[in-house]
């Protein structure tokens, strides 16, 4: 079973994988690219935040522009190939 993973970890792989660029997601989700990777990557903005991980409802919004989404299952559920466990 692979190690949890942090948002900002699942959204940037994810990104990799299908070759989005912040500035292509940030189109597709209706912000700039900077947002994005600000998010993702700025760490004076993730100090100004106070958080190095990413609010429930802005990882939602990215990877509804990857279409992926965000599943709650039951704790003891195993993890499949293609599916991530958030830390």
């Amino acid at each position: 079973m692979a190690e949890p993973k942090g948002a900002v970890e699942v959204v940037t792989e994810l990104m990799e994988k299908n070759k989005y660029t912040p500035t292509v997601l940030g189109k597709r989700i209706g912000v700039k690219g900077q947002y994005i990777w600000d998010r993702l990557h700025n760490a004076k903005k993730v100090k100004e935040r106070q958080s190095t991980d990413l609010k429930v409802s802005t990882m939602a919004a990215m990877l509804r522009g990857m279409d992926y989404k965000i599943v709650a299952v039951p704790a003891d559920k195993k993890v499949g190939a293609e599916e991530y466990e958030l830390k």
